[in-house]
């Protein structure tokens, strides 16, 4: 007998009346280390806070951080952590002058959304993140 396909967080990234039951269990807003495993979709909602990884992982889970505060969310880059490859463009009287590719931190901005997949190890961000130095 084959093993079924496993869909413990349903169908939905977001938990039913999510947005009107605000329960710390669904939303990041505290540690540094918050657990994310009764879900996919969490926003960070505390000002100067740094994450440094996410706990609850599986392989092959799938994860989204949407920044709900204007204060500081730092994401911090670390191995066996959070892994993510930003892109800083440097700017000077409406023109660009550097372009870059960093593995620094990454400090998110007011109504940004991050996606990560856990590979076994590590949660490496989906895609390319692309940051103009003067909005950090």
């Amino acid at each position: 007998m084959s093993t079924p396909t496993r869909l413990p967080y349903g169908l939905s990234f977001v938990k039913p009346n999510l947005m009107t039951v605000q329960t710390q269990q669904y939303l990041l807003q505290t540690g540094s280390s918050p657990d994310v495993s009764l879900g996919t979709w969490f926003a960070a909602t505390l000002s100067s806070n740094t994450i440094i990884n996410f706990a609850g992982a599986e392989r092959g889970k799938l994860l989204f951080i949407e920044c709900q505060t204007g204060g500081v969310v730092v994401l911090q880059n670390s191995v066996g952590g959070i892994r993510f490859n930003n892109i800083v463009m440097a700017t000077s009287n409406n023109q660009v002058l550097t372009v870059s590719a960093t593995a620094g931190n990454a400090t998110m901005l007011n109504g940004e959304t991050l996606g990560f997949v856990h590979d076994g190890t590590s949660w490496s961000m989906l895609g390319d993140r692309l940051v103009i130095s003067t909005q950090v």
